[in-house]
């Protein structure tokens, strides 16, 4: 979700852009992205034993990153492509911690998501074949899995 205070986080849960927090912040640029982005510490200079304490050398940002086109439409059919919404309030606590991050990412990730539906309708999924079987199958109609020795 999204730390909208120092102690209150709103969940995230998937919806249509016409409903979704972008649409709500009125920027659908980045919608159907979701982006972490990764960065070491900067060396500090040894301390004795003891002294300070263990501050983790990854810090996350998860956010929408940037969609494919980068530009917002108006149109209905835009409202109906896969989001995220904003929640209910849950609590959140935030423990800040001394880091300081090197300026350059050290690594990132970008996930993009979408519908079944419009995957399909934009051809990169087939509404019938192997992956429609797959989502429909139920495993072994037995109690256990065949053996494979007691066929030979």
């Amino acid at each position: 979700g999204w730390q909208v205070s120092g102690s209150t986080s709103r969940r995230f849960f998937f919806t249509d852009t016409g409903h979704s927090y972008a649409k709500w912040i009125g920027d659908t640029r980045n919608v159907g992205t979701i982006e972490a982005v990764f960065f070491r510490e900067k060396a500090r200079p040894p301390q004795a034993v003891g002294q300070g304490s263990s501050v983790s050398p990854l810090r996350e940002r998860a956010a929408e990153g940037t969609v494919e086109g980068g530009t917002p439409s108006a149109a209905p059919e835009a409202d109906r492509f896969a989001a995220t919404g904003i929640g209910e309030r849950t609590s959140f606590p935030v423990r800040w911690v001394r880091f300081e991050e090197d300026p350059v990412a050290s690594a990132s990730i970008s996930l993009r998501y979408e519908y079944r539906r419009e995957l399909i309708r934009l051809g990169v999924l087939s509404g019938e074949g192997d992956l429609y079987a797959r989502d429909r199958g139920r495993g072994f109609e037995r109690e256990y899995a065949p053996d494979p020795d007691r066929r030979r």
